[in-house]
């Protein structure tokens, strides 16, 4: 579409407007006070304008959505770090846990040892003793 044509249909589109608005006869007295030069630059400039509110919501989002994906990204790496820790935490309390059951298995070993020591050193006194 070339310049002059996209302007004759911004203008018709205008004095539709205008006639919606409007009786016919009222649309064509403003058409006929109206500079077409002025209308349409005003109109191009607000077109231009609405465009670049339109580029700056589009960029604003695209912003907006590389902070999600970032902020996504940390979340998931904290939450990789936190089951990592998890894991060796788990891992550790589970070691913990069998060096206490075999500390206390070695102590009872080692009691019931001295008990048959001196169950043998009582046995061999009471045998001694006896005539």
């Amino acid at each position: 579409m070339t310049v002059d044509a996209e302007r004759k249909a911004s203008w018709s589109l205008l004095r539709t407007a205008f006639k919606g608005w409007r009786d016919d006869a009222v649309a064509n007295r403003i058409e006929a006070r109206i500079d077409h030069q002025i209308v349409s630059g005003a109109l191009s400039f607000w077109v231009v304008q609405q465009r670049g509110r339109l580029l700056q919501r589009v960029r604003d989002q695209r912003l907006l959505q590389e902070a999600l994906e970032i902020w996504k990204e940390r979340h998931e790496g904290i939450h990789n770090a936190l089951e990592a820790t998890s894991g060796i935490l788990e891992h550790t309390r589970s070691i913990k846990l069998m060096d206490e059951s075999l500390h206390i298995w070695r102590e009872q070993l080692r009691l019931n040892a001295e008990q048959v020591y001196i169950a043998k050193v009582i046995a061999s006194i009471c045998s001694s003793n006896s005539p």
